[in-house]
């Protein structure tokens, strides 16, 4: 059953007391502002960024701005998130504007890209928390997207919840409180059935419900009004999906919102009626299938590949991995690789919030193996191969398990073909590779690969091919098949440069070495009969 908590608009007040002694009757909180340090560390905290270097936030603009402007949220206010890794949870947006499809269209944009980025950083959140009596029954289907996505992620939908007197006038309830289920209904009857856990970001007394200023201070007493903070709580346990309320508040910030400060006594007659939390049923979100490359190349082709991948950032570290599973004999190609995906999206894990997850979202990005070097994750996308440090890294895995015997053949000719590439496209010097067994408790990449044995190896190749590489630049290229090239053999000389097109015509020079001289030949870009364009000496 959810319980009914408080939001701390700061914390020099004596609710913190209050909180603290209730324990497991109030299992969280919601703080603005929060502060570096955790006052709270058995308490599950939803945190709210209203200021940052002394400046109101603007959210309006954020949300003009559309998925754009979740970019530009996390591009100003991540070092404020950052700083306080103890907040479980982060409220995006408070009270929007929802009157006109344009806001609700840039607000539901710019939420599920907010998500999206949270996600990405190991974050959860509650998001939308609308206004009382808001949106109007014909937006929900504006947010249909928020919800799916929110569902399926973890994240939370936020509403506000108020009413003025007693709690129990018919002409709010429904529009003023109670209205969280109206906008769930709308979506099913328009066919979206996801159900995301909701949170009562604030409730209680506020006289703008009917036009006035001011709390429940200067409503009714603090005994009236625990306890219709208590009914309201037996009212939102009905619906299962409902996770957590807060009253506003505790603590103040000036007039008028110093008279909806809550006291001692009302905290406690709330804490006292909640329940004990339940621990949750564990839900597990599976995650897509992986997409893998799935190409078998050579060295030599791996090498031309590398030359079309352009990195925004590029990875700053190689990691190289043994397989254990499977073995060089057991390796069956294609088959073996669609194995490894598909063990990849087993694996269960579990986020920075406890979120449990099954499967990977990308694995490795390499396998190098008997018959070629495999391409799996994309190399321009962090992979999943070592844990914490699968940001700007690539995972290079060696199949086999080197725990009793060296890698060797081509195995081994792959392995260095394919770090040595790696390290002269990155800039990386060989003797920064890193193992796994660095940074994890586990011997990968096998007990007898040393950096010692192995990394002259990929030195030597990286420097062949550098040189190589180089010098492929000075190099023709003999195109036998070519008219030009046809025609300047069968004249007993040499090709003595690439071809290159001039207006409409396609030229190649020629060398007669009887005579020392180059031969300028030229043929219509069109094709047609070969001339001799010009002669000159080799001098």
């Amino acid at each position: 059953m959810v319980q009914l908590s408080v939001q701390f608009v700061n914390i020099a007040t004596s609710i913190v007391d209050s909180v603290r002694a209730a324990g497991e009757h109030i299992a969280r909180i919601k703080l603005v502002q929060p502060p570096t340090e955790n006052p709270f560390t058995d308490k599950v905290s939803l945190g709210r960024v209203m200021y940052i270097n002394g400046n109101t936030i603007d959210e309006g603009s954020y949300i003009a701005q559309g998925a754009a402007g979740a970019d530009r949220w996390w591009n100003d206010i991540a070092g404020f998130v950052d700083a306080r890794p103890w907040i479980s949870e982060w409220e995006f947006i408070n009270e929007p504007s929802v009157n006109t499809p344009t806001e609700c269209q840039n607000l539901a944009a710019c939420t599920l890209r907010w998500m999206q980025l949270a996600k990405a950083r190991g974050l959860t959140g509650t998001v939308l928390n609308f206004s009382q009596g808001t949106p109007e029954l014909d937006k929900p289907t504006y947010f249909a997207d928020v919800v799916r996505y929110a569902a399926a992620n973890g994240f939370t939908l936020g509403f506000h919840e108020y009413w003025y007197g007693r709690i129990g006038n018919p002409s709010q309830e429904g529009w003023n409180y109670l209205r969280f289920p109206k906008f769930f209904k709308a979506l099913r009857d328009a066919g979206v059935t996801e159900q995301p856990n909701v949170s009562i970001t604030e409730c209680g007394i506020d006289g703008g419900v009917v036009g006035k200023t001011g709390g429940w201070r200067d409503t009714i007493g603090e005994g009236d009004y625990a306890a219709d903070l208590v009914t309201y709580r037996n009212m939102i346990a009905q619906y299962a999906y409902v996770k957590s309320a807060y009253i506003f508040c505790a603590g103040n910030f000036g007039a008028p919102w110093n008279t909806f400060d809550i006291t001692q006594t009302i905290m406690n007659t709330v804490a006292a009626s909640n329940p004990l939390e339940q621990p949750p049923t564990p839900t597990i979100i599976k995650e897509p299938p992986i997409v893998i490359d799935g190409r078998n190349l050579s060295s030599a082709q791996f090498a031309r590949h590398l030359q079309t991948i352009h990195w925004s950032t590029a990875p700053t570290a190689i990691y190289l991995h043994h397989s254990y599973e499977p073995s060089v004999a057991n390796w069956r190609g294609k088959e073996s690789l669609y194995a490894l995906k598909a063990y990849y999206e087993t694996i269960r894990w579990t986020d920075a919030q406890g979120q449990v997850h099954e499967g990977w979202t990308s694995g490795p990005h390499i396998f190098t193996a008997p018959d070629g070097i495999w391409l799996f994750s994309d190399l321009l996308k962090d992979g999943t191969h070592v844990a914490g440090h699968n940001h700007l890294t690539l995972g290079v895995v060696m199949v086999g398990n080197y725990n009793t015997y060296l890698p060797s053949g081509p195995v081994l000719d792959n392995t260095v073909a394919a770090l040595a590439l790696l390290c002269n496209r990155l800039g990386i010097d060989p003797s920064n590779l890193r193992f796994h067994r660095e940074d994890e408790e586990t011997s990968c990449p096998g007990n007898l690969v040393t950096k010692a044995w192995l990394v002259p190896q990929v030195k030597v190749y990286a420097g062949r091919q550098a040189v190589l590489q180089e010098a492929e630049s000075f190099a023709i290229a003999y195109m036998p098949a070519n008219s030009l090239y046809k025609y300047i053999v069968a004249k007993s000389w040499l090709p003595a440069s690439d071809e290159f097109n001039i207006s409409s015509w396609t030229y190649q020079w020629g060398y007669d070495s009887a005579r020392n001289v180059r031969i300028l030949c030229r043929c219509s870009v069109s094709g047609g009969a070969v001339e001799e364009f010009a002669e000159v000496a080799n001098s």
